[in-house]
């Protein structure tokens, strides 16, 4: 069997086409599948920009076609296609399931066709929605065949194209075209890895067509910490530098100046009424007495944290306008734009001068000036500077203190609104691993029969002190129980926590103490008259070494941090010390360690301390890495050596 895969090149300009019906070489397709149960025959985007009363006018066209080659391709059962209504409604749509018959196919065309609010209902309303279409009759060797148009008067909005799609499937053709007056001046970029891919220009009829194509893709492998597929995966933006008789360079996106006017249209009108009684009553009493500016923001900012629940309303697409901070004051709930308005419009009432800025994470991997355009942007925040020294205020980072970036935009950028003309790109910094530290402190006995009885003191800052704050709040009862005493198991999982309290789990400023007592059974190796203690009870990193046979990516952590251990140990009677292990110190660009061994009388001291300095360690990295990793694996293996005297 033979597959015709329909070229939709100048013809493809006049709108969806009416498919014909497919023929396929079955045996090509199931090796391109491989262990898939599905490949994507056709992924293809046709964008063609023309001029419409002096502005740029963008008619996107999408099409897929996917073979399921198992009768449960629950993929292909079912697609969702975001949309809307004011930025990129969608024009025309065609969805069918081609049906295998004993000659061809059938065609059956899909009805099932719904349209979805993208967020809970019940909620603020937001543009953001999505269609859920339902291919009817997907069996084994059936095609689901899906097109469909935006129409997107504001190219801000411009997709992306990615050319080995979202499918997670093979792709036999992948095919990107831009077409455009000749008389307009475009600019494109490439991002992420962009091996095999071709391309060519034509003129035909006074317009330009850009073509982009990739053969026989196969899927990205998901990896574990990994950073986000947008930093690897293969996808083309393009850019409006000028076109002839442009009436508005607001439609243009040349760079980061045009970004910050079409993004300073979000908030151009926001809060343009007075605060309401209630929330200059809040204001007010949190302001009195208070002379210090990095005072009034700590309790601006943490009242926001406390009082407004974050909802995720969307996801960088829809809703770019703040809601009105007294609304979102009024009914104690809004999404990041809405939090750091809210916290904004506090802070200004009370004389501080901050910044409504705009924030790309860690989920995406573009500069404002690789990519002047919306897609560069996916948080909001607010910016301030603390005595010379520019900070930044996430309220939706509930637990974080004031001066500590949040987890998510470290090392990123802020485009930061100082005034309607003016604005600046400010780089964020990743919080020093002096910010976030664990100190451990263990006081220890040794039975002559082996059994360890220990206290525990353990303090929490940052971020960590933030992830155990997390799963407070996100437990309750039993649960709750069983998952702090989970993180407090030391040595093995037969340790036992006899008890816990806690002190600090509410005070930002300070860290987190745990305080308990446990016992471990079964952790000390005894071997005749001798017996070995290792002392690692906690063993950071221990399973990190990177496959580099197989990893394809960079190894991301979340954060820089400082683990440091201090522990004592009382030995048994009738046991002599042997051996201990040498202190021992090994650093390189990502890691540092240091171990120190002392010993009192019947008393062993055990220090470590383990700081990890590289968030995102790069393929050239991985070998210095891995030695790094084998190096603390052999010193966490190593343990004191005592032996009985019999006295």
């Amino acid at each position: 069997m033979k597959i015709k895969i329909l070229s939709f090149s100048a013809a493809a300009f006049i709108g969806i086409q009416s498919f014909a019906q497919p023929v396929f070489n079955l045996a090509d397709a199931k090796k391109l599948a491989g262990e898939k149960k599905a490949v994507a025959l056709l992924h293809k985007v046709v964008n063609e920009i023309s001029i419409k009363g002096g502005q740029p006018l963008l008619m996107s066209e999408h099409f897929s076609q996917i073979l399921n080659l198992s009768d449960a391709t629950v993929h292909s059962n079912e697609r969702s296609i975001p949309f809307s209504d004011r930025f990129f409604p969608i024009e025309e749509l065609s969805a069918v399931t081609w049906v295998p018959e004993e000659k061809g196919y059938k065609k059956i065309k899909a009805r099932d066709i719904e349209d979805y609010n993208a967020i809970n209902e019940g909620l603020f309303y937001d543009d953001m929605k999505e269609k859920r279409i339902r291919f009817p009759s997907v069996t084994d060797e059936s095609i689901t065949d899906l097109s469909y148009t935006y129409k997107i008067s504001d190219l801000h909005f411009a997709f992306p194209f990615y050319f080995r799609a979202q499918y997670a499937v093979p792709v036999i053709l992948a095919e990107y075209q831009l077409v455009y007056p000749d008389n307009m001046n475009i600019r494109y970029k490439l991002f992420g890895d962009n091996n095999g891919i071709e391309f060519k220009e034509e003129k035909k009829g006074g317009k330009t067509i850009l073509t982009w194509s990739l053969r026989n893709a196969k899927p990205e492998k998901d990896e574990d910490n990994a950073p986000n597929s947008s930093y690897f995966s293969p996808h083309v933006y393009f850019f409006i530098e000028s076109y002839p008789n442009a009436t508005d360079d607001a439609f243009l996106t040349r760079n980061t100046d045009d970004l910050y006017k079409h993004n300073f249209k979000f908030i151009k009108d926001l809060n343009k009424a007075d605060a309401q009684p209630e929330m200059v009553k809040v204001v007010d009493s949190l302001r009195a007495g208070i002379t210090d500016t990095t005072e009034l923001v700590r309790r601006m900012y943490y009242w926001v944290q406390d009082h407004i629940k974050y909802i995720a309303f969307e996801d960088g697409l829809g809703g770019y306008y703040p809601r009105e901070s007294n609304d979102v004051f009024a009914k104690r709930y809004g999404d990041c734009k809405d939090m750091a308005a809210l916290l904004n419009f506090m802070l200004k009432r009370c004389g501080v001068k901050t910044y409504m800025s705009w924030v790309g994470t860690r989920d995406i991997p573009y500069k404002y000036e690789d990519l002047p355009l919306l897609g560069a942007s996916n948080h909001m925040i607010v910016s301030w500077k603390n005595r010379g020294k520019w900070e930044f205020l996430d309220p939706t980072s509930t637990h974080l203190p004031v001066g500590i970036p949040s987890q998510g935009i470290q090392g990123k950028q802020a485009m930061a609104s100082i005034n309607p003309g003016q604005f600046e790109i400010l780089p964020i910094p990743s919080a020093p691993s002096s910010k976030n530290r664990t100190v451990d402190t263990l006081r220890l006995e040794l039975s002559a029969e082996g059994l360890i009885k220990g206290k525990g003191s353990w303090l929490l800052d940052g971020y960590l002190k933030m992830q155990f704050n997390y799963l407070y709040e996100n437990t309750k009862g039993e649960a709750r129980e069983e998952a702090i005493k989970s993180t407090l198991k030391r040595g093995n999982n037969k340790a036992k926590i006899l008890n816990y309290s806690l002190s600090g789990l509410e005070d930002r400023e300070k860290p987190l103490r745990i305080d308990y007592s446990f016992e471990i059974s079964d952790y000390v190796t005894s071997i005749g008259d001798e017996m070995f203690l290792n002392l690692n009870f906690s063993r950071s990193l221990e399973n990190s070494a990177i496959d580099t046979s197989t990893r394809k990516q960079a190894y991301w952590l979340p954060y820089n941090y400082c683990d440091s251990i201090v522990t004592s140990v009382v030995l048994p009677a009738g046991y002599e010390l042997q051996r201990i292990p040498e202190s021992f110190n090994y650093s390189n660009n990502s890691i540092h360690f240091k171990s120190e061994y002392s010993v009192s009388g019947q008393t062993v001291n055990y220090f470590s301390n383990l700081c990890s300095e590289d968030m995102e360690i790069d393929k050239s990295e991985f070998n210095d890495w891995n030695i790094g990793m084998q190096k603390l694996r052999a010193h966490y293996k190593t343990s004191l050596l005592l032996k009985k005297t019999g006295k």
